[in-house]
């Protein structure tokens, strides 16, 4: 939308080269929603030279005019009429930072001169001191925060501890606000840092990475958990978790009572659900072609919640190979391990006691049925689970879904359009993946004895073949194929030590199909089980006898 309005102002411009000015300048998906609400509403900001709209506008008008744009215009401060960068707002007319400047000084003059020019800095009472009357102290703030953390910690060099403090903090204002702060609450170094700045918190971060043994990193005062304090709430430093537990509001779309999320371009709150389910926050998956939520962003690749895999790894717990949490760390988790040391707790509407899937927004958990969204069907009516959503965003159900024909998307890698099965692909696609995977060898390549068993495969329902390639029978029976050698006969599917059901429908697929002679199948069971008896004594009477039995 961005490049389009461009292009109608300066169609000698590269549609390519507009899309990565816009990218430059807009790198969040947020600023450039804004930056095309403005430039829909008001097109004339780009060649009209007034101080209105975001910053983003200004941002675009200087990088289109690096690439050769000749009728947009930079904006004027709204005070001082020159073309700086207009950072500020003065009602809704933007003015430079040299405008800004002149306007809180004459909103707050100096407190020892009462002079309204010149504004540079503030006391440690927050009152306002120009150039000529700044609250320096009477010493330098690093050897105050120097002193500080020397009767703390007086094993760390001084000369070490202050190039800390100013690779923290790099301004003299941010230093005299953390010299202040020690000054006013000394036991900021030792526990009670979730009351300081933020600069204090990064200071304790880097005492403590050069072997600090007494300062003290603070907690969440709110939960009482070792994370990052990085929001502010109340007055004090918390975490992220907290600072959105306690930030509830009416979400505008769902109207329930929760965490705000994100908001939409008019400002309404939006909680998390009906963020991840708004469409305008979808974007095409380079894998499946999907138009999904990203849950990851590798370079150019954009990868959906069915497309993403996580990293494979060792599980701590089970020991077993598989996609794991945390795969970087020291205790990878696989999903399934995951899950069971997650608690199971007593759901608050049913009263069973399952495992958490979700919670209401004062913590109280819900089950997986029933934290499920139900609403109205758009098609039908009827209060159902959501199943998918039409093309304006509304609601459908599982059944309606299956009907409507956004349910039929082009295949990625064929083109037919169908009912997709996964990643993409339709049914026979898939189906292709999964025995390519399984009847390949280590290099992926299919020996020549089972190409005549793939071609039976393919001949069936590719639906129905991949219902039964579920179950891990199946699929262990096919990756056993592929490390035998030879052509496949009955008296290779005899030697395989898998269940017979699994054995028995392989073998009638591949004799209805020619790949495999037929023969009495109830004979070859009887000498099956009298191979098996064999390998016994007579007067045994265990795995044998209860053979003969069962024959």
């Amino acid at each position: 939308m961005i490049t389009e309005i461009v292009l109608a102002l300066e169609p000698e411009l590269a549609p390519d080269a507009v899309a990565e000015a816009v990218a430059s300048i807009a790198k969040t998906k947020s600023r450039r929603r804004t930056l095309a609400q403005a430039l829909t509403c008001d097109p004339e900001l780009l060649t009209s030279g007034r101080p209105q709209g975001p910053v983003s506008v200004q941002n675009l008008i200087r990088a289109l005019q690096a690439i050769g744009a000749k009728r947009v215009v930079l904006p004027r401060c709204a005070r001082c009429g020159k073309q700086h960068k207009l950072l500020s707002l003065d009602g809704d007319q933007r003015i430079c930072a040299y405008c800004r400047m002149k306007q809180a000084a004459e909103e707050d003059p100096c407190v020892i001169c009462g002079r309204t020019a010149h504004i540079a800095s503030r006391d440690h009472l927050g009152r306002a001191r120009c150039v000529h009357h700044p609250d320096t102290g009477d010493q330098n703030p690093v050897d105050v925060v120097c002193d500080h953390v020397a009767s703390v910690e007086p094993g760390l060099p001084r000369e070490e501890v202050a190039a800390t403090v100013r690779d923290v903090c790099q301004l003299l204002a941010h230093q005299r606000q953390l010299a202040w702060a020690l000054e006013n609450n000394p036991r900021l170094l030792t526990g009670e840092g979730a009351h300081g700045p933020h600069k204090l918190i990064l200071l304790i971060e880097a005492l403590l990475a050069r072997g600090a043994r007494n300062i003290v990193l603070p907690r969440c005062p709110f939960c009482g958990t070792d994370r990052k304090l990085r929001h502010v709430l109340d007055g004090q430093r918390t975490c992220r978790a907290c600072y959105e537990k306690f930030r509830v509001l009416t979400c505008s779309r769902c109207g329930q009572d929760r965490p705000i999320a994100s908001r939409t371009v008019d400002g309404q709150p939006l909680c998390h659900p009906c963020t991840r389910a708004d469409p305008v926050n979808h974007e095409p998956c380079t894998k499946c072609g999907r138009t999904a939520l990203i849950v990851r962003r590798e370079g150019d690749r954009l990868l959906c919640g069915r497309c993403f895999r996580a990293p494979v790894a060792v599980c701590s717990v089970c020991g077993r190979t598989r996609p794991c949490y945390f795969a970087g760390g020291e205790a990878p988790r696989c999903e399934t391990c995951a899950n069971r040391l997650r608690p199971p707790q007593t759901c608050s509407r049913c009263q069973n006691v399952r495992q958490v899937k979700y919670r209401l927004p004062d913590g109280s958990p819900l089950c997986g049925g029933c934290g499920t969204i139900r609403v109205p069907c758009h098609l039908c009516g009827k209060t159902k689970p959501l199943k998918g959503r039409g093309p304006d965003g509304e609601g459908i159900c599982r059944t309606c879904y299956d009907k409507h024909p956004i349910a039929r998307r082009n295949c990625v890698q064929c083109g037919v359009l169908e009912r997709l099965y996964h990643h993409g692909l339709c049914n026979s696609c898939a189906l292709d993946r999964q025995l390519a995977g399984l009847l390949g060898g280590p290099d992926g390549s299919i020996r020549p004895d089972l190409e005549p068993v793939l071609r039976c495969l393919h001949r069936g329902d590719p639906l129905s073949l991949l219902i039964w390639l579920r179950s891990p029978v199946p699929r262990r029976l096919l990756t056993a194929l592929a490390t035998e050698k030879g052509p496949v006969t009955h008296e290779l599917l005899d030697g395989l030590q898998h269940p017979v059901k699994a054995v028995r429908h392989l073998r009638a697929a591949l004799a209805a199909d020619g790949v495999l002679p037929a023969r009495d199948e109830q004979l070859g069971c009887f000498v099956w089980i009298l191979r098996g008896l064999s390998y016994f004594p007579s007067g045994d009477a265990s795995r044998g006898g209860s053979a003969a039995v069962a024959g």
